[in-house]
């Protein structure tokens, strides 16, 4: 059954990555670090497809950290939704939502770094099952 499960959180892990990159490709005249920040999830969904694909690496310490990174994931992505400003928000919206992204931005970085500790427990776990 933890196969399943882990499976499933890297399918999910992997939607939701990409749904994080695409969020981050749409923002212009981005500073560098967002480009930096596309690239550490795209290893993450990466990482996600390879469990997913691989029978052996679908473990129960593996699916924990899944879960954990898919919640981090989440969360991202959802601070991300709540601050992407649309076509058909007026100018004083787009500004407002401008405020807001700079006031989140230590929130967000926040989440990255968790994330990218998250993958880091992955390939070390990874590496452990394949050695």
């Amino acid at each position: 059954m933890e196969a399943l499960g882990a499976a499933a959180a890297a399918f999910q892990l992997a939607q939701t990555g990409a749904q994080i990159v695409e969020i981050l490709s749409k923002i212009h005249n981005a500073p560098t670090w967002v480009k930096d920040k596309q690239t550490q999830v795209q290893g993450l969904i990466n990482m996600a497809k390879l469990i997913s694909n691989n029978q052996s690496l679908r473990t129960a310490l593996l699916q924990s950290l899944l879960n954990g990174c898919l919640k981090d994931a989440t969360r991202l992505n959802n601070l991300l939704i709540g601050l992407s400003a649309k076509e058909e928000d007026g100018k004083i919206v787009r500004y407002w939502k401008s405020i807001v992204t700079v006031s989140k931005e230590n929130k967000i970085l926040g989440i990255f770094a968790r994330l990218e500790e998250d993958k880091s427990a992955l390939a070390l776990c990874i590496a452990n099952i394949n050695s």
